[in-house]
């Protein structure tokens, strides 16, 4: 399990308590260089319950499959042939293994791609 600093460990705690007083859909806001992956890497972890993971930009989708396969999440990304195939490759490459699976409760995806496929019902029922 990652081990957060004390200012992660509270952003952590204040995504819990959105949940707890019944937001369905939170938004993690962070710094630059504070760790933002490493952080919803570890709410994921420990929640253990439906995610989607959002980035702005193609590499950071990969980097956010990378941190989930390296918490031994089990995640799908919501992207093309060629994305899905770039990030399994870097999953073999560097674990040995994919973490990559189309039942997986937890998915990665760019804002381009969900909006792209805004009609596609296997998209929006994670939005």
């Amino acid at each position: 399990m990652t081990i957060l600093r004390d200012y992660q460990e509270k952003v952590v705690a204040d995504v819990n308590v959105a949940w707890e007083s019944g937001a369905q859909n939170v938004g993690m806001v962070m710094p630059t260089g504070a760790g933002k992956t490493k952080t919803f890497t570890a709410v994921i972890a420990r929640r253990g319950e439906p995610a989607l993971a959002i980035a702005h930009r193609h590499e950071l989708v990969s980097q956010m499959s990378l941190a989930l396969a390296r918490e031994a999440i089990e995640h799908d990304i919501i992207g093309s042939k060629e994305t899905r195939r770039l990030i399994a490759e870097a999953h073999l490459k560097e674990y040995g293994r994919l973490y990559l699976s189309p039942s997986a409760p937890t998915r990665c995806a760019s804002v381009q791609t969900l909006v792209r496929r805004l009609n596609d019902p296997a998209v929006t029922s994670w939005l």
